[in-house]
């Protein structure tokens, strides 16, 4: 797969990141990359991994088909995902916890093994105008410590 990590700063675009043994995409430490128009699938891991203090844009990527959660943040992880696809993870589509945040927004999550969203930990995203079907496993699931804000997500 691809691994950022320390403090790199990077541009990903239009690239298929697939088949990996681990994380298709992980990013670490205090990396912030850009991460658009990419397809990221068929992992037998997690898609994406954020996780340290890292940030980044992860725009308008399509990552489905991961044997664990799509996108997992974790640590003190600050992402910002807009527009994306996460479909069809053998675990949850974005798993948040830790004491992550990150904004997610106007992003499809289905097709999902568990809950589509799962915020876990101390995390507090915040998350607006998502689309969350959840096949009857869930759609936004929060843990006992988490938190967060959800403004107009359609959760079917």
């Amino acid at each position: 797969g691809v691994l950022i990590r320390g403090e790199s700063v990077c541009h990903l675009s239009g690239n298929t990141i697939e088949n990996n043994s681990r994380a298709n995409l992980a990013v670490l430490d205090r990396s912030c990359p850009h991460a658009e128009n990419n397809i990221i699938q068929e992992g037998a891991g997690r898609g994406i991994v954020i996780t340290g203090m890292a940030t980044g844009v992860y725009k308008n990527n399509r990552i489905a088909s991961h044997r664990l959660a799509g996108v997992y943040v974790g640590g003190k992880a600050e992402p910002i995902m807009t527009g994306n696809v996460v479909a069809d993870s053998g675990a949850s589509g974005i798993v948040v916890e830790d004491s992550a945040k990150g904004v997610f927004t106007d992003n499809s999550v289905f097709g999902n093994e568990c809950a589509a969203v799962a915020v876990q930990g101390n995390a507090q995203p915040v998350l607006t105008r998502n689309v969350v079907i959840h096949d009857g496993k869930g759609g936004i699931w929060l843990g006992e410590q988490a938190g967060g804000g959800f403004t107009g997500d359609c959760v079917q």
